[in-house]
C-alpha cells in the first residue's frame, strides 16, 4: 500500500478502493477498504465493529446440510510447544442436545488413543445417524 502513499490505516479506511493497486483485484480492494474503515472505528470508539455480509445460496455455510439430531461438534485444542511436534490434548465433540464428550490427552501416546476415541465416537454417531449417505461430500 505504501507505493500507492497510503501509510496507515485511516488512510485505507478514508481511500477510494479505485486508487489502490490494479495488481489486486476490485473485490478485494473494496473488502481491504471496507475491512480498513471497520477497524478504524474501533480503534476510534472502543467498540467492537461489525458488518453482516449478505447470504449468499450454495456459498459459505449455506453449503452445510440441514440440521440433523445427530450431528456433533468438534473441538480440538492444542499447544504447539510441547515435545518437538505439539500436543493436541483436548478433542472434544458436543451432540445436538448440548452434551460435551471430552478425550484428554497429556502425552504423545494419549493423544493418539484420544484421536482413536474420537474418530470411533464420530463413526457411532454417523452410524445411528447416517443423514443422507449418498451426498456427495463436494455438495457439502
Amino acid at each position: 500500500m505504501r507505493g500507492s502513499g497510503i501509510r496507515t490505516l485511516g488512510e485505507l479506511a478514508r481511500s477510494d478502493p479505485e486508487s489502490l493497486p490494479t495488481v489486486l483485484g476490485p473485490a478485494t480492494r473494496q473488502r481491504l477498504v471496507e475491512q480498513a474503515r471497520l477497524q478504524a472505528v474501533q480503534r476510534a470508539t472502543g467498540m467492537p465493529r461489525y458488518e453482516l455480509l449478505p447470504a449468499e445460496p450454495r456459498h459459505g455455510l449455506a453449503r452445510l446440510p440441514e440440521p440433523s439430531h445427530g450431528d456433533l461438534f468438534l473441538d480440538l485444542e492444542g499447544d504447539p510447544h510441547v515435545g518437538e511436534h505439539g500436543l493436541e490434548y483436548l478433542f472434544g465433540l458436543c451432540d445436538a442436545e448440548g452434551r460435551f464428550t471430552a478425550y484428554w490427552a497429556r502425552t504423545p501416546e494419549e493423544e493418539k488413543e484420544a484421536f482413536e476415541r474420537t474418530v470411533d465416537h464420530v463413526m457411532r454417531a454417523w452410524r445411528l445417524d447416517p443423514g443422507d449417505a449418498r451426498l456427495p461430500l463436494r455438495a457439502l
